[in-house]
């Protein structure tokens, strides 16, 4: 890869990462799906196939599949997490650093080998393709190799004067009822699994503050949790006693 490519295209990966983490910390939304808002498509827009040139396109595709593609399980907002829980329990923070750096090293590995396994030995699992939607985004590039895409320029910089606006009202107006956040997730793919549930959400938690106040929100807050870590052990029950009698079982949720 040329270096110019290589300093903006990490750039703007953890350009991208600092801002799940944010959105994360400030509004912790259960999903983050951000498809097609990666530093390789948003170079393709701007400079075209055609100025990136072959090796860099054909770099850029490769890191999409693995860790650029759509956010959803994106490391920085659970590292945060658990230096969080680490300041709240006391706990040392070197020890959660060593943690991540022993599951960074132990996931690579596993990652990479189970993604080899299912491509070759169970080709029709899902998420098998995602290696190979990769190769069909190079193709494409590399078939027609288009220049700069203004029109995804100009929506790129509306969108971008869109969120200034949303923040600027948020933080003058207490009344202001418009997230940035909600903005930037509503417009991809994720949401719609779990849109209604948020509507069902925000009502008990009006409801909760409406009538009973801070205090009542407080209390009813473990509740809640217990409701989240229920459903999420009973799914990961369901998921390992799927590989453990190599059925397909019942799946709590999409991702």
């Amino acid at each position: 890869m040329d270096l110019w490519v290589i300093l903006l295209f990490f750039f703007l990966y953890f350009g991208i990462s600092i801002a799940i983490t944010r959105m994360r910390a400030e509004l912790g939304p259960p999903t983050h799906e951000l498809t097609g808002m990666n530093a390789g498509q948003m170079m393709s827009n701007i400079f075209g196939a055609r100025r990136l040139g072959t090796r860099n396109l054909l770099m850029i595709t490769h890191y999409f599949w693995f860790f650029n593609r759509t956010y959803r399980n994106h490391a920085m907002p659970h590292q945060l997490e658990g230096l969080k829980m680490a300041q709240r329990t006391n706990t040392q923070p070197r020890t959660i650093l060593y943690a991540v750096l022993f599951g960074t090293v132990f996931g690579l590995i596993a990652a990479f080998w189970a993604d080899l396994y299912i491509t070759y030995k169970v080709p029709d699992a899902p998420g098998s393709g995602f290696s190979g939607e990769s190769m069909r985004n190079l193709i494409w590039r590399l078939n027609f190799l288009r220049d700069p895409d203004l029109g995804a320029i100009n929506f790129m910089f509306l969108g971008g004067l869109f969120t200034i606006f949303l923040t600027v009202m948020r933080m003058r107006f207490l009344w202001w009822p418009f997230h940035p956040v909600g903005y930037a997730l509503s417009m991809n793919f994720g949401i719609d699994y779990i849109w209604f549930t948020l509507v069902i959400g925000s009502v008990i938690k009006w409801g909760i503050l409406r009538f009973g106040g801070l205090g009542a929100l407080r209390k009813a807050s473990p509740f809640f949790l217990g409701l989240i870590l229920g459903e999420y052990a009973v799914g990961s029950f369901w998921n390992a006693l799927s590989v453990i009698i190599q059925r397909k079982m019942y799946v709590f949720w999409i991702f």
